[in-house]
């Protein structure tokens, strides 16, 4: 028989957490202390979920915290649940990018070139004149 190759199907990542603090509560660190420090793409996973439960998720202050543990959102490279450390610094906010500066628009004839535009035109005669 072969073995199976395929990868192993990733449970989600609310469900993974979920056992992970469930696993440090039972051993005693209070969830104040826990922070879930995670990669923007599992954090937007978590807010899409639609498994879990409006009271397991909150959004209050700024802050957004699941079954009561702080989420930090971005500035690392795999998901982790850790300790809070209040004095760390948060994640840097990634640098907004510059818009390219745009061409001005063409600047419109002056008053003095269009009034000599115009009299150079010739002019065609008017009613009963002559030339």
């Amino acid at each position: 028989m072969k073995p199976n190759l395929s990868p192993p199907i990733r449970t989600s990542v609310a469900v993974h957490f979920r056992g992970r603090i469930e696993e440090a509560d039972s051993a005693g660190l209070s969830r104040d202390k826990m922070v879930l420090r995670m990669t923007l793409a599992d954090a937007s996973a978590l807010k899409r979920d639609r498994g879990i439960a409006i009271s397991d998720i909150g959004f209050a202050d700024g802050v957004m915290r699941f079954l009561g543990v702080r989420v930090e959102e971005g500035g690392v490279a795999r998901s982790e649940l850790g300790v809070y450390d209040a004095s760390a610094k948060p994640p840097a906010e990634p640098a907004a990018r510059k818009k390219p500066a745009r061409k001005s628009a063409a600047k419109p004839a002056t008053a003095k070139r269009a009034a000599a535009a115009t009299k150079a035109a010739p002019q065609a005669p008017v009613g009963n004149q002559s030339l």
